[in-house]
């Protein structure tokens, strides 16, 4: 038997018994496989049809095909999906700077662009016609050949600069 409580103590009230309950949701969402481009697409449920089947590819490009709508087809006031150049900039040679920086190598930094643009284009000296018939290669191979014709005593001779 178990030993009597102290006088003005209630007993406890026994604990109660915790019942537990376990959840389950049942989803059937659905994601595709991520294309070229990481896109992919997330249904909330398994779609009861192929949603990309009813597009043509003329919903999905950016460019006018022969089927593609004229500018009359397009509501007033609607803008040409596809600017004309120089847009989005202000003149031809923003935009054929900025088409040269952003295509081709990403070695090409913006700080580098902004220093061609200050001390080559902007140059008081600079002409394009002098540009006719360049070639690198060819500007490289006349850098190199000039220690052949620098005089012996010249400063970077010795340096093979």
């Amino acid at each position: 038997m178990p030993p009597e409580p102290p006088a003005g103590t209630e007993p406890s009230p026994p604990t109660p018994t915790v019942v537990r309950h376990i959840i389950l949701h049942v989803c059937d969402s659905f994601r595709t496989a991520i294309n070229r481009f990481s896109i992919l697409c997330e249904y909330l449920h398994c779609p009861s049809y192929n949603p990309g089947a009813l597009m043509r590819p003329e919903d999905l490009a950016n460019f006018r095909t022969a089927s593609s709508p004229t500018l009359q087809d397009h509501p007033v006031g609607q803008l040409d999906p596809q600017p004309k150049p120089p847009w989005p900039f202000d003149n031809m040679s923003q935009f054929l700077l900025m088409s040269w920086h952003n295509n081709g190598s990403s070695q090409k930094t913006e700080c580098e662009l902004n220093q061609l643009t200050r001390e080559v284009i902007r140059h008081p000296e600079f002409k394009s016609e002098d540009l006719v018939g360049f070639n690198v290669h060819q500007g490289h191979k006349q850098l190199d050949s000039t220690r052949e014709t620098m005089a012996a005593n010249a400063p970077f001779h010795d340096d093979s600069w």
